[in-house]
Formats: structure tokens, sequence, C-alpha cells
């Protein structure tokens, strides 16, 4: 297996993401209009290990958490690539 941090979609994050929230075990990212699907097929298809897989309107991506992975941990990876568009320490993919 391979890891590799989210290249390419740590700015997409910093680009769209407008709010985070969370829950027990899911993530809502708030995006301008038109920017969800975009911001969730990204993360989708970056391979994070942390993430079962998102579902994208038209301005909110619901990202649902993997078996053991709080949301309050995702939310807070998602934050800060947001904040500094740099790739979070702890978000990685496996190939």
């Amino acid at each position: 297996e391979m890891l590799r941090s989210l290249v390419g979609s740590e700015m997409c994050i910093r680009d769209r993401c407008i709010a985070v929230n969370y829950n027990n075990g899911a993530v809502v990212i708030k995006t301008p209009p038109g920017a969800a699907q975009y911001l969730g097929s990204a993360i989708d298809t970056s391979g994070v290990h942390t993430v079962l897989g998102t579902i994208a309107g038209d301005d909110t991506v619901l990202v649902v958490c993997k078996v053991g992975v709080e949301g309050e941990d995702l939310a807070r990876l998602f934050r800060e690539m947001a904040e500094t568009g740099l790739p979070a320490k702890g978000l990685v993919a496996v190939n």
C-alpha cells in the first residue's frame, strides 16, 4: 500500500469551503452554490482511508466517516485544509 496526501484536493477544499460542521459519524461541508458536487467528487476519488463516501447537493457535501472515525476529528482536518490550503496531517489516502 502506498500512502499519499490529498495532493490537489486541499486547494479545492480551501477554495470551495465556507463552513464545516459535524456530528458523531459525519461531516457537513458548506460550499458556494454549484461547488459541492465538484468537492464531493474530489474527496471521493482521493481514496482517503477515513471517509466512507460523500453525498453532494448544490452547496452542501455530506461526508460519511468510516467506522471508528469521529466526525469531530475529520471536521478538524477539513477545517485545517480550508484555512491553510495545505494537506492536513492525518488525512491520507491509501492506494
